[in-house]
């Protein structure tokens, strides 16, 4: 089990953290110190949560700058740095999407591009996708575009069809989340081959580049979608008239 192994520079002691508690110091972080090991977890694609929240919790409390008030101003701003850190380390590794786009870069020391290609796993989903986004696309420049007093109403008239579209793009929205969800739910087979020898070590690697393309592409298409219920959601249309009373005739009271 790996841990965070730290050497204070002031007293020599061996720590488990960037901050020595004797001698009240806060030791640099190294160059190139990625998230795994600043948080002393293995670099692998699945993690142990409990772990993970413990060691957070932990590192949170000693990094916080309200029990260092004896800290001077530029141990002060090395200890918020230290907090900065530890906050972006832990929203990376907790979440799977971004720690498998997170260790893939750093296996491949950034020299990796995402793929641009659709990922033969979301090939159908695209397609249903772009087909909804084509016609929202349509409905938005009918909106945006100037009418008559006539057109406005025939418009409002078709407010049926804007719900429509956002029921449609809710329904993309649940797709992409549940293919987001089967993609990850590979990490498990890939983790088991992540200490294999050889060839297993390889394909366990390919496989997880494999899977942050298609968790980048499916990224992507979760962005347009938002993309468009936010605009759909910004389309106002003009209020039914409402009938108006039949003037009253002393006939009624019969």
């Amino acid at each position: 089990m790996e841990t965070l192994q730290v050497k204070c520079q002031s007293c020599n002691r061996q720590l488990s953290s960037f901050f020595c508690q004797e001698c009240r110091t806060v030791v640099p972080v190294p160059r190139g110190v990625d998230y795994f090991r600043y948080l002393g977890i293995p670099q692998r694609p699945l993690v142990d949560h409990d772990r993970l929240e413990a060691t957070y919790l932990r590192l949170s409390q000693e990094y916080h700058p309200d029990r260092h008030p004896d800290l001077d101003a530029v141990q002060r701003a090395a200890i918020l740095q230290r907090s900065a850190l530890l906050n972006q380390a832990y929203a990376c590794l907790k979440e799977p999407k971004q720690r498998v786009q997170y260790l893939v870069a750093l296996l491949t020391q950034g020299e990796r591009n995402p793929s641009r290609a659709i990922p033969p796993a979301v090939a159908t989903l695209f397609r249903q996708v772009q087909t909804a986004l084509s016609e929202v696309d349509g409905y938005l420049r009918e909106a945006e575009r100037p009418k008559s007093a006539l057109e406005a109403a025939a418009f409002a008239l078709g407010r049926t069809a804007r719900d429509d579209h956002r029921n449609t793009l809710r329904r993309c929205h649940a797709s992409i989340h549940a293919q987001q969800d089967e993609a990850v739910a590979q990490l498990v087979a890939i983790d088991a081959l992540w200490d294999q020898p050889g060839e297993q070590s390889e394909e366990a690697f390919h496989r997880l580049a494999a899977l942050a393309d298609t968790l980048s592409y499916l990224d992507r298409l979760e962005g347009q979608v938002h993309d468009r219920r936010v605009k759909l959601q910004m389309v106002t249309l003009p209020l039914r008239p409402s009938a108006s009373p039949a003037p009253f005739s002393p006939m009624d009271r019969a």
